[in-house]
């Protein structure tokens, strides 16, 4: 796991299993586990809810005009709460093609007061899987 923001690491944020598969055909399968969010999630203080948000990247190893970068993304957003959450499955379609180079990210946000928080201290985001697409 690489983290993007130095000053915090996603895994002391969110306690929680997660499986990236490869599916085939661009399509990059992320599977977040089941989870208590009060338990399994640290956030500030007085948040009511929580965003996963999940970014491919793809590339060619030789690129050429605009189709050098593609990207993905899903998120989901659900509440703060001391309940168990069923397992959550995420399928982006990367438009890569056989060999492409992938990265997976994931970044976690809170919404406090009403807001969603961009105060770095709180913005955990790491790079969870790199590879070559099938």
């Amino acid at each position: 796991m690489c983290q993007l923001n130095t000053a915090i690491d996603l895994r002391d944020f969110l306690n929680v299993d997660i499986a990236v598969k490869d599916n085939g055909g661009g399509r990059v399968e992320v599977a977040i586990g089941e989870m208590n969010p009060i338990r399994n999630i640290k956030a500030p203080a007085r948040t009511t809810e929580v965003k996963i948000k999940v970014l491919t990247v793809t590339s060619a190893f030789e690129p050429k005009g605009s189709e050098a970068v593609k990207t993905g993304k899903d998120e989901f957003i659900f509440p703060f709460i001391n309940k168990l959450l069923p397992a959550k499955r995420l399928l982006l379609n990367t438009r890569a093609k056989t060999n492409d180079m992938v990265l997976v990210v994931i970044a976690v946000e809170y919404k406090v007061n009403g807001l969603w928080v961009t105060d770095l201290q709180h913005l955990p985001a790491a790079i969870v899987a790199m590879g070559r697409m099938e």
